[in-house]
């Protein structure tokens, strides 16, 4: 009798201990709750132009804090959102410029700039899938900042576009855009594998990306989710994306690999590293009735990292 009734508690344990280690991964936020998401970015572009190698490479940092505002009951939470830090190096054969929202440097007009940035307002829509779907106020407000400035109007054109692209609601949107991505619908469990596809823009060039995720741990509090994907320029969006150069067609292909690491409490993602390797080339064709054709060899190399933290 006491071997079977042995039996059934260790039988017991093991549903529950079965059961304890699948979830649901899903962003779980109470009204109020602020959290801050410190961001480091590093890009490296390499191209050849007429025989001229030219390298750029980019390094941008940035503390953003968030509140929760409200949820909307739809899968979707509104925070309010700013800048409490940022910083920007650039390193080109043309230009050499680091700014920093903390600089006390004296005429260092550029990180003014970004000084008078912090603490100013802008507001985000997070969906329950972790990704940043909306961002409203925050251009105008770099456009505002950078206007109200000494600057000269050439100056304070190449400023705000230069701050928006580093900064601005497009670059929060790409930092974010993937997220969706390790957040299936369904409970998953450790060794749970899927695959993913997404369309994105990547320094304005259209890929796709095709990732294979695998959760690597689930603990009480953590879930550890890992990934590797390739990547590649998709030219059939160039159709639907009217801002890009009607002459010019993308022949890249690379790698993505990344680790995520899900708080399961809150379901925000505390950790994260992606790193992609793109190369290849970029077809330029000249203007109209031209029979000129330039093969540009590209690359591109970028690992970004997001730490998230509660705040008081």
């Amino acid at each position: 009798m006491k071997g079977i009734i042995f039996i059934i508690l260790i039988q017991g344990f093991l549903i529950s201990a079965g059961i304890a280690q699948s979830s649901q991964l899903s962003v779980d936020l109470p009204v109020g709750y602020i959290f801050s998401t410190e961001t480091t970015s590093n890009l490296v572009v390499e191209q050849e132009f007429m025989g001229i190698q030219y390298n750029t490479q980019m390094e941008t940092g940035s503390i953003i804090r968030f509140q929760v505002s409200s949820f909307n009951g739809d899968s979707a939470y509104f925070l309010s959102a700013s800048y409490e830090k940022m910083n920007i190096r650039v390193t080109s054969l043309l230009i050499n410029m680091e700014v920093n929202s903390e600089s006390i440097v004296s005429g260092d007009s550029l990180s003014v700039l970004l000084s008078l940035l912090k603490g100013k307002a802008f507001f985000v829509k997070l969906s329950k899938k972790g990704e940043i779907t909306e961002v409203s106020g925050l251009d105008e407000m770099i456009i505002e900042t950078v206007k109200s400035s000494g600057f000269s109007e050439e100056e304070r054109y190449e400023f705000t576009r230069n701050l928006i692209q580093s900064l601005g609601t497009e670059a929060i949107l790409d930092n974010y855009r993937s997220n969706k991505a390790f957040y299936p619908e369904v409970n998953v469990k450790t060794t749970d594998q899927w695959d993913f596809e997404m369309a994105l823009f990547k320094n304005g060039i259209p890929m796709k990306l095709s990732s294979h995720i695998r959760l690597k741990e689930l603990s009480k509090n953590t879930a550890i989710l890992v990934s590797e994907g390739k990547i590649s320029s998709d030219n059939s969006q160039k159709q639907t994306e009217s801002s890009l150069p009607p002459e010019q067609l993308y022949y890249l292909v690379g790698g993505e690999v990344s680790e995520i690491k899900i708080n399961t409490r809150t379901g925000l993602i505390r950790e994260s590293i992606v790193s992609q390797n793109i190369t290849g080339t970029i077809k330029t064709i000249s203007a109209e009735g031209s029979p000129d054709v330039a093969l540009i060899p590209f690359k591109i190399i970028s690992r970004i990292t997001m730490l998230t933290n509660p705040s008081k």
